[in-house]
């Protein structure tokens, strides 16, 4: 008899335990969902963000992406397409047509980024230049390849050079090169 005694108390002891790991799982289960659930919200804002961006852009520029030879990407990149109106080959100099292009262009598209409604979610401006796979006096695909990694690099630094120093306040500069 004593021992029926002693399963009875075992079993009273794992109930609770089950009950203890129940109680776990359910909170986490409520946890999770919770999180899930933020992290839905947190894709939707960012999906609004990039949509009310994407049509205030679309907007702007719409009349003059034709005769910049620009494109609106859906990411909200803008493309230059027209490399004879940008940069001689090999060269890291802007054409005074695509300087012409810039006086227009910067102005307005800071103006959208930085006004109340976007500027405390830009993360990042990105400028990117590229070049053609030409490079004649490339012996091999690595060289090739540096030179055109260089041009790149120097054609996105004289662009981002350049509309910085056009920009009219020193307040839209800092905040240009505050961000992260």
């Amino acid at each position: 008899m004593k021992g029926d005694n002693n399963w009875q108390s075992i079993s009273d002891l794992m109930s609770a335990l089950m009950m203890i790991f129940l109680f776990i799982s359910v909170a986490y289960m409520l946890q999770v969902q919770h999180e899930k659930s933020r992290i839905t919200e947190v894709a939707e804002t960012y999906s609004k963000f990039q949509r009310e961006l994407h049509r205030d852009l679309k907007v702007e520029f719409e009349d003059d992406l034709k005769k910049w030879q620009a494109s609106l990407e859906k990411d909200n990149t803008i493309r230059f397409y027209a490399p004879e109106v940008l940069f001689e080959q090999g060269s890291s100099d802007i054409k005074p047509v695509f300087k012409s292009i810039l006086n227009d262009f910067f102005p307005r598209y800071t103006a959208i980024l930085f006004s109340e409604k976007y500027k405390r979610d830009i993360d990042e401006i990105r400028i990117e230049g590229h070049t053609s796979s030409e490079w004649e006096a490339a012996r091999t695909f690595e060289d090739r390849y540096l030179a055109n990694l260089s041009l790149s690099q120097l054609r996105s630094f004289e662009v981002l050079k350049y509309c910085i120093s056009n920009m009219d306040s020193d307040e839209k500069k800092e905040c240009l090169l505050a961000i992260p």
